[in-house]
């Protein structure tokens, strides 16, 4: 079985001008600029089945006619960040878009208040679902080359594995005042536990083993934060 894909950003990076730096900085709740866990299944494909495919050789033709030469096509492709200018607590935002490649990606959670990461997308392809969402340009940069070409590929010999989580010590924290936060996980074993009942604004009483990205909010209430203590679990 595949986990949520719930992605935990545990460090924040500086970009100028859609460039990255080497300043960082923890991903604190109460940075103006922190991002809350969301779903990430493409980049977090966590316990699942992965397919290794080794084909044979693969060669690439392109066939030209008298008088006719190959030309190389840039697609347009800039950097987004999708923003939840709802409250802390409030109703969560979903966006789609197209990647620099033609490929849909989606859907993907932005909670209340707080934005997305950082991606690529082709303009005009970013759609926004729910009310108090928005998106903008933070980059231009994003660029793929397209060329027609033709194939030939050999037949390919594929193998399957699976591939286990690793299991990390977590706290999990509820920021509401008045609501009763709830959470499930999949301990080091694959199991299914919970739902536990976090009350308001406290600090579950107990260090959580799961599996990492198991970790799931229940319920309505997600004004919370889910914190790495430790890589290991004994």
């Amino acid at each position: 079985m595949s986990n949520t894909g719930t992605k935990i950003v545990l460090t924040l990076r500086k970009y100028v001008n859609g460039q990255a730096t080497s300043e960082t900085k923890p991903n604190s709740p109460v940075d103006p600029d922190y991002i809350a866990p969301y779903v990430d299944t493409t980049s977090c494909p966590i316990n699942q089945t992965t397919t290794t495919t080794t084909s044979a050789p693969t060669t690439t033709t392109t066939t030209l006619e008298p008088g006719e030469t190959t030309t190389t096509t840039s697609v347009p492709c800039a950097t987004y960040i999708v923003s939840n200018r709802n409250q802390t607590g409030g109703p969560n935002v979903t966006y789609t878009y197209v990647d620099c490649n033609g490929v849909f990606q989606g859907s993907f959670v932005v909670p209340g208040d707080s934005e997305s990461r950082d991606f690529c997308a082709r303009p005009g392809s970013v759609v926004v679902s729910g009310n108090g969402g928005g998106y903008d340009e933070v980059s231009s940069i994003c660029e793929v080359s397209d060329i027609t070409t033709t194939t030939t590929t050999g037949v390919p010999t594929t193998s399957t594995t699976t591939v286990s989580p690793p299991c990390r010590l977590y706290s999990v924290e509820n920021y509401h005042l008045t609501a009763n936060m709830y959470i499930t996980w999949k301990d080091c074993n694959g199991i299914n536990q919970g739902p536990i009942t976090i009350t308001p604004d406290s600090i579950y009483p107990q260090d959580i083993c799961a599996q990492e990205g198991s970790i799931t909010y229940q319920g309505s209430n997600t004004s919370g934060n889910i914190q790495l203590i430790s890589s290991t679990c004994s």
